[in-house]
């Protein structure tokens, strides 16, 4: 299957992406809500995860205690963190995009 040419800040994205999956995940103690738990994430998910928190002008425990609240039940708290990182980028962007018009 031939695909289509790709630009070069995608495949750097896509060769980025090779990395981080090779990258050791890190687990961190968090406490949400009174509950002190442990969390392994990507450093480059705890890097954003953070940045939010400050964006947000937050601690790190308010934003994952704030997912915590609105995640599935069956769903873990980690995968709730990477979903909701990946969903507020997605804003961020479409924010963006909206501002240029």
């Amino acid at each position: 299957m031939q695909h289509p040419e790709f630009s070069s800040q995608l495949k750097e994205i896509a060769e980025a992406s090779i990395f981080i999956r090779f990258s050791k995940l890190k687990k961190r103690n968090i406490t949400v809500g009174d509950k002190k738990t442990s969390v392994t994430l990507e450093p480059l998910v705890w890097e954003l995860l953070h940045n939010i928190a400050d964006e947000q002008k937050c601690h790190v425990n308010d934003l994952c205690a704030f997912i915590a609240d609105r995640k599935h039940k069956d769903a873990s708290l980690a995968s709730a963190i990477r979903i909701f990182i990946m969903s507020y980028m997605n804003i961020q962007l479409h924010e963006n995009k909206d501002k240029t018009i």
